[in-house]
């Protein structure tokens, strides 16, 4: 006898949309620099061609870029906009910027373990409102399963 299983739900699919896109106000009134940990991003829609805009957050800047997860993965509509057209627009911390997105093969665990250090109240907070507890580094890593780290290189020239 078998049992049918509902489908899992992709994370940000917990959260209500205008909840979401509350972000983008931010940058839309030019107060990104209020947080300073999020991100703009602006792509290019993969079948219709039109600008698309997520606000995430910066987990790391490197020599190489600013990195961002996808707590969705492989389909989260960003990332799927990414892998078709890796130009980007992206605005932080009160600067704006072309970059070409990089699906990387980094650990998402060890990513979000940076967050939960850095800023463990926000990211406690971030979870709590889809239903997670996070108590521990060991509970965020266990979270980031199935995430997707993307780098964002600037472009120069």
């Amino acid at each position: 006898m078998t049992t049918a299983t509902a489908p899992a739900t992709r994370p940000t699919q917990r959260f209500p949309r205008w909840f979401l896109r509350a972000p983008e106000l931010f940058f839309g009134l030019h107060l990104g620099r209020l947080v300073p940990w999020w991100v703009m991003i602006v792509t290019i829609g993969r079948r219709s061609g039109k600008a698309r805009s997520v606000v995430l957050d910066v987990v790391r800047r490197d020599e190489r870029g600013l990195w961002v997860i996808a707590a969705d993965g492989l389909e989260a509509r960003w990332v799927k906009n990414l892998i078709a057209h890796p130009t980007c627009t992206v605005a932080y911390r009160g600067r704006r910027f072309t970059a070409r997105a990089i699906v990387a093969p980094a650990d998402p665990g060890d990513l979000v373990a940076e967050i939960y250090r850095e800023r463990p109240t926000y990211l406690k907070l971030v979870y709590l409102a889809i239903g997670q507890r996070i108590r521990s580094v060991q509970d965020a890593r266990r979270l980031a399963a199935g995430s997707v780290p993307v780098c964002l290189e600037e472009v120069t020239g």
